[in-house]
């Protein structure tokens, strides 16, 4: 329940703050996957569908939001990443073949600075 209410206060948040469109989407996407796992937790709880349907649909549910987010990553990295160098290429296999995790460590580390970059 407490990642629930991160997802959804974070998605909000993140979304009131964001200037650029692909961390509006991604936000959009925390939002729309704390709301979908609110509704399966309280489905499940008051036992309108059984618990042997709400562990995967639950991980359904959180299987496709992570695939958008991996979507939109890979995209942004796509499009976005400057042609000098290798910056383009490197970061495309790193998101290709570390998945999620090589999603998150774009976000994390890349991102920043090329939007830094970009300004100056």
């Amino acid at each position: 329940m407490i990642a629930c209410a991160a997802l959804l206060a974070g998605g909000v948040l993140l979304y009131k703050r964001a200037t650029d469109t692909t961390i509006r989407v991604i936000a959009t996407a925390a939002f729309a996957a704390g709301v979908t796992i609110a509704v399966t937790i309280l489905l499940a709880a008051t036992e309108a569908i059984s618990g042997s349907i709400a562990g995967p649909a639950l991980l359904a549910e959180i299987a496709l939001l992570s695939t958008v987010f991996w979507s939109v990553v890979l995209v942004d990295a796509a499009t976005n990443e400057s042609k000098q160098g290798n910056d383009k290429i490197v970061w495309v296999l790193i998101i290709l073949f570390a998945n999620l995790l090589g999603a998150i460590l774009y976000i994390g580390v890349r991102r920043k600075r090329r939007i830094a970059e970009q300004t100056t």
